[in-house]
């Protein structure tokens, strides 16, 4: 006799709809007071994923999600933070424990502080399964990107280290998809932030597919995103100029 599980990805893999799907898949997807999904993947899209004979297309995989009871957009999570130095014992655990509570497939961190990470010291604020990382050392006490990725689910193909960010590829290990992620900690003084959102735009040349920029950017857009009454409108316009150009050469839909 068949499992539902089995004959449920004997379905999906056939083209079966996502109604079918939902009448053999229980929804165990965790969900907070208000009922949405938490975000925790149920085991039954995982091994059902795992177990299909090559990365699934984009389409059957949030069809699964759903029918699992799981926002398409959850199957990927990434959290960015500014962590402001990881030199002290418990700002590591701090950002270890929070990053261990966000089920997160990528975390980028910025402002590490570190010149240098070992895995004794990676372990430290990355939890085990993240600890698979690229690095971009300070300069000194400043600055410093780190992005790390979900082994079990994320495969690295490639990466590269500028003045102002990582830019990594993935492949997705369930899904038939690659995309790209680049991790920036912008300069803080007027004279290097064209430059930034330059070397920014060149990346851009170089990308064919889902692009992710996350990270400190050390930009506003609008006067109202001060504290205080230091705005400079040439660097809001230039983050503003950035911001049309790449919404123009890479639209959300």
């Amino acid at each position: 006799m068949v499992d539902k599980a089995t004959a449920l990805k004997r379905r999906k893999l056939e083209g079966a709809g996502k109604k079918a799907a939902a009448a053999a898949v229980p929804v165990r997807a965790p969900r907070d007071a208000q009922g949405r999904p938490s975000g925790t993947l149920p085991v039954e899209l995982v091994e059902l994923a795992k177990g299909a004979t090559k990365p699934m297309v984009i389409n059957d995989a949030v069809d699964l999600a759903a029918a699992c009871g799981v926002d398409g957009k959850l199957l990927l999570q990434a959290e960015e933070m500014n962590v402001r130095g990881l030199g002290r014992k418990e700002k590591c655990h701090d950002v270890k424990r929070a990053l261990s509570s966000c089920n997160v497939d990528v975390a980028a961190l910025q402002e590490t502080k570190l010149p240098d990470v070992s895995h004794f010291k990676a372990l430290t604020f990355l939890p085990q399964n993240l600890v698979n990382h690229s690095f971009k050392p300070s300069l000194g006490a400043s600055g410093g990107i780190i992005s790390a990725w979900l082994d079990s689910t994320l495969e690295l193909q490639s990466s590269s280290v500028g003045p102002f960010f990582v830019h990594s590829t993935f492949s997705h290990l369930l899904m038939d998809i690659s995309f790209c992620v680049t991790n920036v900690y912008g300069p803080c003084d007027h004279g290097s932030k064209q430059c930034f959102l330059d070397s920014l735009k060149n990346i851009a040349d170089s990308v064919h597919g889902p692009w992710v920029i996350l990270g400190d950017f050390n930009l506003i857009r609008f006067p109202h995103e001060k504290s205080n009454d230091n705005f400079n409108m040439q660097e809001a316009d230039w983050f503003n100029d950035f911001i049309n150009d790449l919404s123009t050469r890479y639209p959300s839909s």
